[in-house]
């Protein structure tokens, strides 16, 4: 039994293959994905540098309250008098004096009123500071990679021709140009033509 061969890649809106459009109208895969767990799928990385701004902004803020209510409860289970606390006005509640403190120590920032006393207390400020360094060196990885990540941009004209081409007869013809103040060198297109 042979296959009929079929000539439509599926790319077009008018596919005469069974379901959508392989491409969304945004660019994203229209694919689904069968018999792959999760974790094979997903790409801490790649979700991280294609999620919209907001959502990034919003992960990024709840990773970093996370990381502080962690080492603030670390700092309570130590005990919260292993932080010497100079300031003129006191914090009552002690949870409140440790997250401050914790907060002050992930971000390497360390006004000098709070600081910590004792083996435990010393301990986990190193650590806190380590991970600090290690999660504000990867967010800036993350930034510069999402905001240097090239996003094409092209401008087409209102008209297409028909017209003789080189010895090959005729082609179809379009002029396309980049908005951008980057020039385009050595380019090459393929269009893809359906009705």
């Amino acid at each position: 039994m042979r296959l009929k061969g079929r000539s439509d890649t599926g790319f077009s809106a008018q596919s005469d293959l069974a379901g959508n459009r392989l491409l969304n109208r945004d660019g994203s895969s229209n694919i689904r994905k069968v018999g792959l767990r999760f974790i094979d799928r997903f790409h801490l990385y790649h979700a991280l540098i294609s999620m919209k701004l907001v959502t990034f902004l919003l992960t990024t803020l709840v990773i970093y309250l996370g990381i502080n209510l962690l080492f603030a409860a670390g700092y309570v289970a130590i005990g919260v008098d292993s932080l010497v606390d100079s300031s003129i006005v006191k914090v009552d509640s002690q949870y409140l004096r440790a997250f401050f403190f914790s907060s002050q120590t992930l971000t390497t920032l360390g006004y000098g009123q709070m600081s910590p006393t004792g083996i435990g207390a010393n301990i986990l400020a190193s650590i806190e500071a380590f991970v600090g360094l290690l999660l504000f060196a990867l967010l800036t990885g993350l930034l510069y990679g999402r905001f240097s990540r090239p996003r094409a941009k092209l401008l087409y004209s209102d008209y297409a021709l028909i017209s003789p081409y080189k010895d090959l007869g005729k082609g179809l013809m379009l002029r396309f140009a980049n908005p951008k103040k980057t020039s385009i060198i050595n380019v090459s297109a393929a269009m893809l033509f359906s009705y």
